[in-house]
């Protein structure tokens, strides 16, 4: 699997918006290890995005 750019996406798939928000998010263990690593596209004027923490 190789990772590509957004102007790259953008070329390859023109339905795609121009501006997207974008959420990287890692996951680790109690150990410090990472477990998660994801990845995220959003076109947020179809769908919103919020954020929450639990504290």
């Amino acid at each position: 699997m190789r990772a590509v750019s957004a102007p790259d996406i953008t070329g390859r798939y023109p339905l795609l918006p121009k501006h997207m928000l974008k959420r990287l998010r890692n996951s680790y263990d109690g150990e410090g290890r990472l477990i998660e690593h994801s990845i995220g596209c959003y076109n947020t004027a179809l769908h919103r995005y919020t954020v929450s923490y639990d504290t």
